[in-house]
């Protein structure tokens, strides 16, 4: 199996996780949970409770959350705790239990899919953002066309 993505530079990686920061980060005023905590607090629909559950999804655990789930040594492709590590583990920090996940789903994957995979994850997370953003656009009555 072959994951393929667009090619982008390092510093586009860096460059958009510096971005997702303040909106991926649990504990910002400006992260998507609290956002989406705070809609889902006044509008007590269950249609628009069931439409968040799936934006959250997205946002979690990657858009292919959706459609299926593959895992590589009991390491669930499409899930936030492959982020997690790859964040953890590799990017960030040097948690070594996590850096040793990843290694090793490197190795089962190799690097460049290992790295695809992430980047689909990450389009998730940026695509869940840009519904959320349409979602606060719409209650707060701003449009494009103003």
């Amino acid at each position: 199996m072959t994951f393929e993505c667009a090619p982008y530079s390092d510093a586009e990686l860096h460059e958009l996780l510096h971005v997702l920061r303040p909106v991926i980060l649990h504990k910002e005023a400006t992260s998507f949970n609290n956002i989406a905590a705070l809609l889902g607090r006044r509008f007590s629909s269950r249609a628009f409770a069931d439409h968040m559950k799936v934006i959250r999804r997205v946002f979690e655990h990657g858009e292919l959350n959706l459609y299926m789930q593959v895992s590589v040594g009991g390491q669930p492709l499409f899930h936030e705790s492959l982020l997690d590590n790859w964040l953890n583990g590799a990017q960030y920090h040097t948690d070594a239990e996590k850096a040793e996940v990843w290694r090793a789903l490197e190795k089962s994957l190799t690097a460049p899919n290992a790295r695809a995979v992430v980047m689909s994850q990450l389009q998730g997370k940026v695509k869940a953002l840009f519904n959320l953003e349409y979602i606060v656009a719409l209650v707060l009555g701003k449009s494009d066309d103003a």
